[in-house]
């Protein structure tokens, strides 16, 4: 990412994601502070705060390495886990979305995201006119 700074807009976005970065980790640091508080004074027992500690720390790993905080070879490979899913890919997002314009009967989508929606019929001006 770093490398792909081009000016000063990109600098920036990037670090405008640092700081929102930071931000989450500050607040996952309190949250586990704080669960792991509640789960000391509610006498132990079975170590639920492990699910924060992983889901939470799995998300925050990920996104230091698309940031290039670490390295970034493991956010590469993650995304291209995510591209072998079905759902995830590009083809899907448009096809899915056609089948929803098309119940809608909104229209279609271009490639660009732009809707083309069906053009209304000019026979109310005409009928308007007839009566006349």
């Amino acid at each position: 990412m770093i490398h792909s700074l081009r000016n000063e807009h990109d600098v920036q976005k990037y670090v405008s994601s640092l700081k929102n970065f930071y931000g989450e980790l500050s607040s996952y640091i309190l949250v586990v502070t704080i669960s792991l508080i509640i789960w000391l004074i509610s006498g132990g027992g079975y170590f639920w705060p492990i699910w924060v500690i992983l889901i939470w720390g799995i998300v925050l790993f990920l996104k230091a390495s698309k940031l290039h905080i670490i390295n970034p070879c493991y956010y590469a490979k993650s995304h291209d886990l995510r591209e072998k899913l079905p759902f995830i890919k590009e083809e899907w997002s448009q096809q899915k979305a056609q089948e929803i314009l098309k119940k809608l009967n909104l229209g279609s989508i271009t490639k660009s995201g732009a809707s083309a929606k069906p053009k209304a019929s000019k026979g109310g001006k005409s009928a308007k006119k007839k009566k006349k």
